[in-house]
């Protein structure tokens, strides 16, 4: 009996957030959040910086072999472990 109620609650729950939000359920996730890519994106190639509201994230070199790419994925900063061909300078792969 203890669960009907719950489910009859949650039931009327739903049901009462749609009429509070007017319709306007879209199923689509909005984020408060917003991160920009000096670079543009994943480019091991070109030093860049992601910045969000939670600080900035410069590309580095690891080691003169590897780069630490930052980048933007939607809305969110991710880092990446990046093997460069040649080697890495200034947080960029460079080929010379």
């Amino acid at each position: 009996m203890e669960k009907n109620v719950w489910i009859v609650l949650a039931v009327f729950g739903v049901a009462l957030a749609a009429v509070l939000l007017d319709g306007t359920i879209t199923g689509k996730a909005v984020s408060p959040y917003t991160c920009k890519d000096t670079d543009g994106g994943r480019d091991p190639a070109v030093q860049g910086t992601v910045k969000n509201e939670l600080g900035s994230y410069a590309d580095t070199c690891k080691d003169t072999r590897t780069v630490y790419e930052n980048y933007c994925k939607g809305n969110v900063q991710r880092k990446e472990t990046v093997p460069c061909r040649f080697s890495c300078k200034d947080g960029a792969c460079v080929s010379n």
